[in-house]
C-alpha cells in the first residue's frame, strides 16, 4: 500500500491510496476420502478447509474536512478489482459433488471477477451541528448528518437451468463468461437528528432520531441468474418450461407462481433453512428513536 496525503488550507486535506493485496487459504468446499479398501468403516465425507486465492487492487480517495462554521464533511470514492478463485465457500460444490469417475474430483481454477466486488464505491458524510452553549437552549448542542452512499453493483453469471444464486451449480448453464454481468447501481441516503442534554458533569444523554434509506429507495442487490432481474426468475417467461403451465391452467396459475416464487422468494427460502440465500434489496426505510448515554 502507497499513500499521498496533501493538506488544503488550515481544516481540511486529501489522501489518496493505491493498495494490491494477495489473499491466500480462504475457505472451500471439498471432499475428504476415506481408505475404504484398508477396512475404514466409513465413507467420504465434505469439508470446508482452506485453499482458495484472491487478488485485490484498487484506489480510494479520501477528503477530511474539520468542523468549520459548525459544518463537518467527509467522503470516500474507492475503486476496486478483486479477482480469485471463489466468491464464496460453496463455489465448486458442483463440482466436489460431481467427480469424473466416481473418485476423481475435478477443480479448475480459473480467475475471474469475484461476485461479492463492487468496483466503484463512495460515501459523503455532511454534519451540522451545534456546540456547547452555542444556539441557545434549544438548539443547544443539536445536530443534523446526512450519509450517502453509492456502489456501481457486483459481479454475477447470466445463465439457463435453476435460479439458485449461490448453490450447487449442476442444475445451471452459463450463457457467457464468468461474472461478466454486474447488478444495478445502489444509492442510499441515512439522515440522523439528535440532541445531547447534560445530566451531570461527566454523564450525557443523547436523544435521536435515525432514519435509514431515507427516499425508500429499491436498491437491487441481487438477481435471477436467467434473466438479471428481481421480477423474473426465467421460469414463466420460458415457453418450454412455464409456458405450457399457463396454458394448461390459465392466468391464475401465472398470478400464483409470481406470489410464491417471486414475491415470496427470500421468505420460503428462509423457511428452508437456506440462510446463505443473499438477499434480493436492500433496507426499507426504517425510522428509529432511540436514547444513548455518554460518559
Amino acid at each position: 500500500e502507497i499513500g499521498f496525503t496533501q493538506q488544503i488550507g488550515d481544516f481540511a486535506s486529501f489522501d489518496i491510496t493505491g493498495y494490491y493485496k494477495d489473499i491466500q487459504d480462504q475457505v472451500v468446499y471439498d471432499q475428504q476420502f476415506t481408505n475404504v479398501a484398508a477396512g475404514s468403516p466409513y465413507g467420504s465425507y465434505y469439508v470446508l478447509k482452506n485453499g482458495d486465492f484472491a487478488t485485490t487492487k484498487g484506489l480510494e480517495l479520501t477528503f477530511n474536512m474539520r468542523r468549520v462554521e459548525r459544518f463537518l464533511i467527509n467522503a470516500t470514492f474507492a475503486y476496486q478489482d478483486a479477482q480469485g478463485t471463489g466468491s464464496y465457500p460453496n463455489s465448486n460444490r458442483g463440482i466436489v459433488g460431481a467427480p469424473l469417475d466416481g473418485v476423481t474430483i475435478f477443480k479448475p481454477q480459473y480467475i475471474s471477477p469475484l461476485e461479492y466486488n463492487n468496483k466503484l464505491r463512495g460515501n459523503l458524510n455532511i454534519d451540522y451541528r451545534f456546540g456547547i452553549n452555542d444556539g441557545g437552549p434549544i438548539l443547544d448542542q443539536l445536530g443534523l448528518s446526512a450519509l450517502l452512499s453509492f456502489t456501481s453493483g457486483h459481479p454475477f453469471t447470466r445463465g439457463v437451468g435453476g435460479p439458485d444464486l449461490e448453490g450447487d451449480a449442476r442444475d445451471r448453464q452459463p450463457i457467457e463468461p464468468l461474472n461478466s454481468s454486474t447488478t444495478p447501481a445502489t444509492f442510499q441516503v441515512d439522515l440522523r437528528l439528535d440532541k445531547t442534554f447534560n445530566i451531570t458533569e461527566k454523564l450525557n444523554l443523547n436523544i435521536y432520531v435515525y432514519v435509514i434509506n431515507l427516499f425508500d429507495a429499491l436498491n437491487i442487490q441481487n438477481v435471477f441468474l436467467r434473466t438479471g432481474t428481481t421480477d423474473d426468475d426465467g421460469f414463466l417467461s420460458n415457453p418450454q418450461l412455464g409456458g405450457p403451465l399457463i396454458q394448461t391452467y390459465g392466468p391464475r396459475y401465472e398470478e400464483l407462481y409470481k406470489a410464491i416464487n417471486i414475491d415470496y422468494y427470500q421468505q420460503w427460502q428462509n423457511a428452508a433453512g437456506l440462510t446463505t440465500t443473499p438477499f434480493f434489496y436492500g433496507p426499507p426505510r426504517q425510522i428509529r428513536l432511540g436514547l444513548r448515554l455518554e460518559y
